[in-house]
């Protein structure tokens, strides 16, 4: 029964792939949903066949649970690359060439964008920049501010949580 669903499906697709019409696309859709269903059923039965017949159900359990994980894992590594013409599969050589490209990236995109423009010897253009003016301050007040920090875990730009600030803040 499988097999002939997959052989209506199949010309059902052809079908459509020839005239490309809408009915026949909705009976190839319709098709491929049973066929679909019905193979679904068919695993279903065989995997819950398969754990009432075992001796050790957990270790079945897990061998199906693995099945489904590696089957849906992604082998997308790069194993080859056309380095100006030739096909590189050395690892190192690899990674030595994407890293020169990455690194250069961006001063060859400035750099054809203006070719007159050398961006690192121009000054930063001085503005109106405001002087920064520190008062004094006490262990009092330094404290007083720890304590009214909310306790998060989450860390700032130095890396330090509030909540380590506040157990170490005597």
């Amino acid at each position: 029964q499988l097999q002939r669903l997959k052989t209506d499906f199949l010309k059902a697709q052809n079908i459509y792939n020839t005239t490309g019409r809408q009915e026949h696309r909705q009976t190839a859709i319709l098709l491929k949903k049973e066929y679909d269903l019905q193979l679904r059923l068919l695993r279903k039965q065989n995997t819950i066949s398969t754990i009432a017949t075992t001796e050790n159900k957990t270790k079945s359990i897990w061998n199906f649970i693995n099945l489904e994980r590696k089957a849906k894992s992604d082998n997308s590594a790069l194993t080859h690359l056309n380095i100006n013409g030739n096909i590189v599969s050395e690892p190192l050589e690899m990674v030595d060439h994407l890293n020169t490209y990455f690194i250069n990236a961006a001063d060859q995109a400035i750099a054809s964008k203006n070719p007159n423009t050398n961006h690192l010897t121009e000054p930063i253009p001085q503005g109106n920049i405001p002087n920064l003016i520190l008062s004094p301050t006490d262990p009092e007040e330094i404290s007083k501010i720890i304590n009214e920090l909310k306790p998060k875990t989450s860390s700032g730009y130095d890396e330090v949580s509030s909540r380590l600030l506040k157990l170490c803040k005597d």
